[in-house]
Parts: C-alpha cells; sequence; structure tokens
C-alpha cells in the first residue's frame, strides 16, 4: 500500500474512533511511524485529510448508485442499496458524525455537499417517476409532496450516525439493520398495495436472513 494510501487509512481508524477534534498530522505520522514532514509532503494540512476521506465516501456511494442505475429498478434492489449506503457511510462515519463542524471549518467540501444533494434529488427523483410508471410507487396527492419525501430521507441518510453514537446499544450490525429499516418505514406509505406487498416480503426475507447471520456467529 503506498503511503499516502495508509495516512488515509490511518485517519479513517483515528478520526472515527476519536472523532477530529483531537486528531492533529502530528498523531497521524506517530501512529503510522513516520516523519511528520513525510506525512506533509501529501496532506499538508489536518483538512487536506479529511477533504480527501470525504471524496472517498462520495466516489464509494457514486459506484453503489450507478450500479443500481445499471439494472432495471426493483424494490429489492433498492433495498440492497440502501443496506449497502448505509454500510459505506458507517465505513466513514466520523465525517457524519462531525458532519456540521466539517461543513463549517472546510468551505470546498461545503460547496461540493450542496452540488452533491441536488444531483442526489434529482437521482432519487428520477428513480421514483420510474417506480411510479412500474406501479410500485403511488403518484403525488399534491405537487411537491415527492421533494418533500426525499428531503426527509436524506436528513436520516445524513444524520442518522450521530442519532446512533448516543442512543442506539447494540451490536455494528444490529444498528445498521435498525436505521435501514427505519429509513424503509419512511417509505411505506408511498408505495401502492403491490408496492406494499413486495416490501414486505423483501424486509421479512433479509429479517430471517440477519436473525440466521446472528445465530451463525453466537453459535
Amino acid at each position: 500500500m503506498k503511503t499516502r494510501d495508509k495516512i488515509l487509512d490511518t485517519s479513517l481508524h483515528l478520526f472515527n474512533v476519536q472523532g477530529i477534534d483531537p486528531i492533529t498530522v502530528r498523531h497521524v505520522a506517530k501512529e503510522m511511524g513516520i516523519s511528520h514532514g513525510n506525512l506533509c509532503y501529501h496532506f499538508p494540512r489536518k483538512e487536506d485529510i479529511i477533504q480527501q476521506l470525504y471524496l472517498n465516501l462520495v466516489a464509494e456511494l457514486d459506484r453503489e448508485i450507478h450500479q443500481l442505475q445499471a439494472q432495471t429498478p426493483q424494490l429489492e434492489l433498492i433495498l440492497a442499496s440502501i443496506k449497502t449506503t448505509f454500510a459505506i457511510q458507517y465505513k466513514y462515519k466520523f465525517i457524519l458524525i462531525d458532519f456540521v463542524a466539517i461543513m463549517r471549518n472546510i468551505p470546498a467540501i461545503r460547496t461540493h455537499f450542496r452540488e452533491l444533494f441536488i444531483r442526489r434529488q434529482q437521482e432519487f427523483s428520477a428513480l421514483i417517476q420510474y417506480m411510479i410508471k412500474a406501479g410500485y410507487f403511488r403518484d403525488e396527492y399534491y405537487t411537491g409532496q415527492y421533494r418533500q419525501f426525499i428531503t426527509s430521507f436524506y436528513l436520516i441518510g445524513d444524520f442518522w450516525i450521530a442519532e446512533s453514537e448516543i442512543l442506539f446499544e447494540g451490536t455494528d450490525a444490529a444498528k445498521l439493520e435498525h436505521y435501514t429499516q427505519l429509513a424503509l418505514s419512511l417509505v411505506f406509505p408511498y408505495l401502492t398495495d403491490k408496492g406494499q406487498q413486495e416490501l414486505l416480503s423483501v424486509t421479512t426475507a433479509s429479517n430471517r436472513e440477519s436473525n440466521n447471520n446472528i445465530e451463525v456467529k453466537r453459535g
């Protein structure tokens, strides 16, 4: 692994465990056993490391979205994509825990995120329109209803980790399952009867598989 990648991996671990405030580039260099100058050759400031980790997070999420877009959307695929998305977010959990501070202190990330949010809204809106035509989602009851739904969904997506760090007690796997189900509960009222039946079928099978995995680990 290249030094640059090792710096990012080490920083990600330290930020996830301790948060961004107490960690400096000197802490990262010491953890890696390299000189401060060597680290600063790749990343002069802590903010540069955070920005690159943020971009890595976005790139991983983009790959997941592109994989979903490359297939014929189905509720089962969407459920799997939501789970994968939450798992990717959890890999970079410090970003979502320190979300507001990062946006305030690193203007480049804030600008990028605001542009990204608009793109994500467009992608989600296109997916919903497809699912309406396929008979899984209901038509809007009033103009702008789905725009509000998308905003609500992304509120959960952006802040579920911060809440889970404070309130949730349990394993990481249980945490991911709990908040995935919370996100799906927001989707359920917008589904047609056909969509609700399929979602219930998919989530029941998913819950059974999760419980089986837990039993295997205990055994």
